[in-house]
């Protein structure tokens, strides 16, 4: 296949070379033996010099720009293709972008890990209550409150005090269970990024490292998807390493 097209490349090669010789010779016997100046003869030295122009077009095309053409569409191909097989659907440059009642409305099953989640339960109250009223599976999974190295790691990552860090984790609790009725977990550690995960999709919201509060992207991925079997697995580690929450102020 490759000799057969170099060969045909040299072919295209030889014939735009004639073609431009040929036309180049035109041009000079039409200035030397035409020697009556009219519209026709420059209309044929044009045509012969968009010709031989075409040629030069043809031959730069075929080895230069084809290549490079090419190589760029291959590129393109590619990461198209791995784009698809990670089974990402979208990409959210804001979290809060995410339509999470579409997202609810069509799941039997929800899943969270956060590390507290306040701003989003909130935003998202009715529709995770209306989930839980119509028997739907929501489990919520958030840092263990009652160890103080892990409350010294967040505090350390989010520049807040301990204590300020388990009031808003035991809030989180509360509310989630007691408020909205999901099923709360409590993880023996700290998460690297929050998790979201429904019977058709997964969402991967990732953590900044400022200070203060920015604009934090996420990941949508298809359950047809390598990342969602990814994301399935984080919540089976996440789960053996986690103690089911049933209330109380510090009780697991």
């Amino acid at each position: 296949m490759q000799e057969t097209s170099t060969k045909f490349n040299k072919t295209v090669l030889l014939i735009a070379i004639a073609v431009i010789g040929i036309s180049f010779v035109g041009i000079v016997l039409v200035n030397q033996y035409w020697k009556n100046t009219s519209l026709w003869k420059d209309q044929v030295i044009l045509l012969l010099g968009a010709i031989e122009t075409s040629a030069i077009v043809v031959s730069i095309w075929e080895f230069i720009a084809k290549k490079s053409f090419a190589k760029e569409m291959l590129s393109l191909a590619k990461i198209s293709s791995n784009v698809e097989k990670s089974g990402i659907i979208h990409i959210y440059n804001d979290f809060q972008d995410i339509q999470w009642k579409a997202i609810l409305d069509h799941t039997k099953s929800f899943q969270v890990a956060a590390t507290y989640a306040n701003t989003w339960r909130e935003g998202n109250r009715k529709a995770l209550k209306d989930f839980v009223e119509d028997k739907k599976n929501l489990t919520v999974y958030l840092p263990d409150f009652t160890d103080e190295s892990i409350l010294g790691e967040l505090a350390s990552r989010l520049n807040m005090p301990n204590e300020k860090i388990r009031e808003k984790i035991r809030e989180s609790c509360n509310s989630f269970k007691n408020e909205i009725g999901a099923t709360v977990y409590l993880y023996h550690g700290c998460f690297q990024s929050s998790y979201y995960l429904s019977d058709n999709a997964g969402i991967m919201s990732f953590f900044n490292h400022k200070k203060e509060k920015s604009i934090v992207p996420a990941l949508e991925i298809s359950n047809q998807g390598e990342l969602y079997g990814y994301i399935s697995s984080e919540f089976e580690s996440i789960k053996k390493n986690s103690s089911e929450w049933t209330g109380g102020s510090d009780e697991k």
